[in-house]
């Protein structure tokens, strides 16, 4: 082996390894734990990832009563939420059209879809999982080979495996294309997401997509100390920014101050930014839904 490549080995690629929970999920993902059932399987996750038992005779924290749901509260209902082309007629229902990403198709496999019917631009992704998203700038010369190799994969996989979601576990996989949402300067807009206690919003976070060369100045995601993604950035985070996929995850209360949560392996931005003009509205959506 080469010095040069010696030392990428030693700075880039063994840190990995030293890292139980990237294994863990390799290994997720490939199946090697589908035999344990579903509460030996969170007990034994938990505590790999946590570093302490999981209590589910009395949760206390909020991470410990989601996996007591994940057990328990098997409401047919959160089937269909968590189907991305079922969800979209099921809020269409309850706060209207305007706010349902609007769908060009739905089909069952990768050949099946007629691309000479579909706008210049519109994503495609699978409706069952995640990391399934396959933007399209432009209809005529994108790569289909890469992007029907991404999608058969993911129409493979049954999600409720990796974590035990059950709302995951009975999803029809089927591909859709849709609208693609950019801003202003033809760039992926940010992801908001809400949480909501008895039908209230309490907090959400904003997830900004880094692309490859960007150098945004960024915290740990306990909130300190800060540093960039050229310097002093965990193996974890340096990887993901090689590979294009790199997002930041930034926390809010329901008045937008800054709160120090965090998204587990992820950074937050280090400044605060200004509320949506629209906060309010989004907050009294997510309470409707």
């Amino acid at each position: 082996m080469s010095n040069a490549m010696s030392s990428f080995y030693r700075s880039q690629i063994e840190p990995f390894f030293r890292h139980p929970r990237i294994l863990l999920c390799h290994a997720l993902k490939r199946g090697l734990f589908n035999w344990m059932n579903d509460e030996q399987y969170l007990k034994f996750i938990w505590l790999i990832r946590m570093g302490y038992p999981l209590d589910l005779d009395n949760p206390k924290t909020f991470n410990e009563k989601l996996q007591w749901l994940k057990l328990h509260d098997h409401t047919p209902q959160y089937t269909i939420m968590a189907d991305k082309y079922e969800a979209k007629k099921f809020i269409a229902e309850r706060v209207g059209e305007e706010y349902v990403v609007p769908n060009y198709g739905v089909w069952d496999s990768f050949d099946e879809i007629d691309f000479d019917a579909l706008p210049e631009q519109f994503v495609l992704k699978t409706t069952h999982d995640n990391d399934s998203v396959f933007i399209v700038k432009d209809r005529d010369i994108f790569d289909k080979a890469s992007a029907k190799r991404l999608l058969e994969k993911h129409l493979k996989i049954n999600h409720f495996w990796w974590w035990r979601e059950w709302a995951y576990k009975n999803i029809k996989p089927r591909i859709i294309a849709e609208k693609l949402l950019i801003d202003n300067n033809n760039t992926t807009i940010n992801d908001y997401k809400f949480f909501c206690f008895n039908g209230i919003p309490k907090f959400n976070y904003v997830c900004h997509h880094v692309s490859h060369g960007q150098n945004p100045v960024m915290t740990q995601n306990d909130g300190s100390p800060e540093f960039t993604l050229s310097h002093n950035l965990r193996p974890l985070y340096r990887l993901k920014n090689l590979m294009g996929h790199l997002e930041t995850y930034t926390f809010y209360d329901s008045n937008y101050n800054k709160i120090m949560c965090s998204k587990a392996d992820w950074p937050a931005t280090v400044e605060s930014e200004q509320p949506p003009f629209n906060f309010d509205k989004m907050k009294e959506i997510a309470a409707i839904l």
